[in-house]
């Protein structure tokens, strides 16, 4: 487990430096000259980025939930998820399952920009999508699976091996 831990929180880094070098270098102009950036920013960078967080996020709440039963029911102390192998599989693929509809806020459209018969790519919000309610719904039960349940969950653990270790 904290080798996918590890695994998901330098991804989240990675992925996160072209999103840093979008906003900060390029002052966010939300267009492009080559497609495959276009494409990377409008589908993916959401994804993976806070895919990875998401993954991060749920083995340090496995590692959590491990240390828990091995500290506070040391005789039940058998892995929880099943083997390690299979905790390290499912997490990233159930989240990145989860974060799928992520990849359909915004798509790519092709401008041209006739003075000068210039192409560009730009970025371009689905409203229509995310302005859904059913899209907010999603994004209201993604931030209580991944953020408001992991911290009420690690708070409560946590306190819990505290107060056997005194």
């Amino acid at each position: 487990l904290i080798a996918g831990y590890s695994a998901a929180a330098l991804l989240a880094i990675l992925f996160a430096l072209p999103f840093a070098w979008r906003v900060l270098i390029h002052r966010e102009h939300g267009h492009w000259e080559n497609p495959i950036p276009a494409f990377y920013f409008a589908y993916l960078e959401l994804f993976l980025g806070n895919g990875c967080l998401g993954i991060g996020v749920m083995m340090l709440l496995a590692l959590t939930l491990e240390r828990y039963v091995s500290v506070c029911h040391p005789g039940h102390a058998r892995p929880i998820l099943g083997s390690p192998i299979r905790a390290v599989t499912l997490i990233p693929i159930i989240t990145f399952i989860l974060y799928i509809p992520v990849v359909f806020r915004s798509y790519v459209k092709t401008c041209m920009l006739t003075p000068e018969n210039y192409l560009i790519y730009q970025r371009t919000e689905n409203t229509a999508y995310i302005s859904h309610p059913v899209y907010s719904i999603y994004k209201v039960g993604l931030e209580i699976v991944y953020k408001v349940v992991p911290v009420v969950l690690l708070a409560a653990l946590n306190l819990r091996i505290l107060i056997v270790y005194r």
